[in-house]
This record gives C-alpha cells, structure tokens and sequence, in this order.
C-alpha cells in the first residue's frame, strides 16, 4: 500500500463528484498519479460517478499503536445510484489534530486486478479499507478523525466522500 493520510472517525456522510480541481490535482500530482481521460471510459456506463462511506465505518480496538484501527467501507455509485466497482487509484485522506502527524495519506491502486479483489467487500458492494495505526501518536480518546476519500478514476472523474469516525 501507498502512504497513510489525515485521520477521520465518525458516522456522518457527505458525497461529491466534482471536475478534477487544483486541490485534486494537487493531491494527484503529490501521489504521483496520472490524471485519467474521459477517452478511456468507452462505452461502459457503469464508472462510479459519486462515492460515500458506509455507516459500518469505525474504529476498532487493535493491537497496533495506540490500541485502535480504523475499518472503513467505502461504495462506488454509478450514475443511477447503484454500488459499483471502479478502476484508478483510490486516495483517503485520514486528519485529527490530536494526532501526529495530524494528517496522513493512503493510496490504493484499484487497477490492479489482486488489489482490487483483496480490498472489494462481497457482502456490501463496497471497498473494505483496514488502516491499522494510521498515526505516529494516537488520536485523544473520544476524538473525531475526519476521513476524506477520492477517487482518480481511470476516465478522469475524481469524484470524493467525507465522514467522520470516533476514535
């Protein structure tokens, strides 16, 4: 896996698929990933076009440090709703002042096919993401990581979701 980003722990929800901005070309440019092209979407309509996180996305206790993990689910909506898969890399961004670093990256490439396989969760139609000690020093108990996720798909949309986990 790629490097770990800011921290997020919490229930709530928020969704977006907004054109590729210079804060997500930043990212990209910063994850050393290739922007894609509408170009390589041919005549599939089932690419994600908005993602969310599930309400199963928690903390959980761990032997890794600070005794805690996060176990995140992350679903891919196609443009009737409907849970998908996806293509391109998948960048979560984990932040809690709290914590140290306070913020931190991981990236995961969904195009390649054993990554894709390993993270895809049967049961909920969504991405699994396990990130065991995502913080050099733990979050505060009781304090809220926000989780930020963006999808770099491979037709270029770069649609993202935010929530936030109690640690």
């Amino acid at each position: 896996m790629a490097a770990v980003v800011g921290a997020c722990l919490g229930m709530g929800v928020a969704a977006g698929c907004a054109p590729t901005n210079a804060a997500l070309r930043k990212v990209a440019d910063s994850e050393q990933i290739q922007l894609g092209s509408p170009e390589r979407a041919g005549d599939w309509p089932y690419w994600p076009h908005s993602l969310r996180f599930l309400t199963l996305s928690r903390s959980i206790p761990s032997t890794a440090i600070g005794g805690r993990s996060l176990e995140l689910y992350v679903e891919c909506l196609d443009a009737d709703g409907h849970a998908t898969k996806a293509s391109g890399h998948l960048v979560l961004e984990l932040t809690c002042s709290t914590a140290e670093p306070s913020t931190r990256r991981l990236t995961i490439n969904l195009s390649e096919a054993n990554t894709n396989r390993e993270r895809w969760d049967e049961v909920t139609s969504s991405y699994r993401l396990d990130v065991p000690a995502p913080f050099d020093r733990p979050p505060e108990a009781k304090t809220e990581v926000d989780c930020r996720v963006i999808l770099f798909s491979t037709d270029g949309r770069t649609p993202t979701a935010t929530t936030r986990v109690r640690w």
